[in-house]
């Protein structure tokens, strides 16, 4: 598994452990980490709630993974006095309890900014309502005036953005519409260049340690390889092909420029989580990760109805990871930050 490790050359390298070293964990991102933040703000009377808003329902109501969030797991798997995450109640965007902060400004549906990848629901919940960007969920932090801001040394900011993103590609390679789709000009590189702002963005706050996610292999997940182009059935490793160059450029543009970055950000700390390889080994062999139960398809359902058995799937759609993916990436984060392979 490859490990991409980015530190400034001035630093020496310093073991990170998600127990002793990070106090604070700031996530931004799509539905693969929100954690009811859409929910509350799409549903009324939460539509006028301040920021943070008010508490979610149990879960999977609000949740796009039929389960929680892989950050609210991360907070169980770090902590020192840890919540069963088939338990939670009473989910609140910033978790404080014990010695691991974890603030969760992922919104559903979110792209790394509208201007490039323009994302809004359609008569769904409270009328039209625009999905929270990643610059859009930085300018929510600012606004909480959270303390983590004042301690980047023991802060950790995660960016695991860019489903959203590449999707729209897809869409306009299937479906040969460019016009309504994406704004003239964006290309994939508009991507990385984006991640690469937001970190930026997020430096001049200043903090300092930065986790950005790979994009994972959407090319594996049933709603990117689906088999109709412009009304045509196509077989499904043609979209699937297509999907595979498109991640794979955005991943290696990705790494290039957080290299970059990163030599001219003095006393920055970037490291890239290798969620492609994460995701891949899983998809290859999902009774490998899963109970005695666990399916080999790894798909609960195609057609984002709910899942009966969670458990026994890494994706309960055609989408989004469930809750046993969601489990491990947690647990495969911590040991990230604490220097295990």
């Amino acid at each position: 598994m490859i490990y991409y490790r980015l530190f400034f050359p001035l630093l020496a390298a310093v073991t990170i452990s998600a127990r002793s070293n990070v106090k604070n964990f700031v996530v931004f991102g799509d539905s693969y980490t929100d954690d009811c933040n859409f929910w509350r703000l799409a549903n009324p009377p939460a539509t006028v709630a301040p920021f943070p808003f008010p508490n979610c329902p149990p879960p999977p109501t609000g949740r796009a993974d039929n389960g929680v969030s892989w950050a609210v797991s991360f907070w169980n798997v770090s902590s020192s006095m840890p919540l069963n995450v088939t338990e939670h109640t009473n989910q609140e965007t910033i978790r404080n309890i014990s010695d691991i902060r974890v603030v969760n400004l992922a919104f559903s549906g979110a792209t790394c900014n509208n201007t490039d990848f323009p994302r809004t629901h359609q008569g769904s919940f409270n009328g039209t309502v625009v999905d929270p960007d990643v610059s859009s969920q930085i300018e929510k932090y600012v606004a909480l005036n959270d303390p983590s801001m004042k301690d980047p040394e023991q802060t950790v900011a995660a960016i695991f953005i860019g489903t959203n993103d590449l999707g729209f590609f897809l869409q306009v390679f299937r479906d040969n519409e460019t016009t309504d789709i994406l704004p003239q000009g964006v290309q994939i590189t508009n991507e990385a260049d984006c991640v690469v702002k937001q970190v930026q963005s997020l430096y001049q706050l200043g903090l300092r340690r930065f986790l950005v996610f790979q994009a994972i292999p959407l090319q594996d997940v049933a709603m990117y390889s689906a088999d109709v182009v412009n009304g045509v059935p196509q077989p499904g490793a043609f979209l699937s092909a297509f999907m595979t160059q498109v991640v794979s450029a955005n991943n290696a543009l990705q790494a290039l420029q957080l290299q970059d970055l990163q030599k001219s950000l003095h006393g920055s700390d970037i490291q890239i989580f290798p969620t492609f390889d994460f995701y891949a080994q899983r998809v290859a062999n999902p009774k490998a990760f899963l109970g005695p139960n666990g399916t080999s398809t790894g798909f609960c359902n195609t057609n984002l109805g709910p899942c009966p058995d969670p458990q026994d799937f890494l994706f309960w759609d055609s989408l989004h990871p469930g809750l046993v993916a969601n489990n491990q990436l947690a647990a495969a984060v911590v040991a990230f930050l604490n220097g295990q392979d």
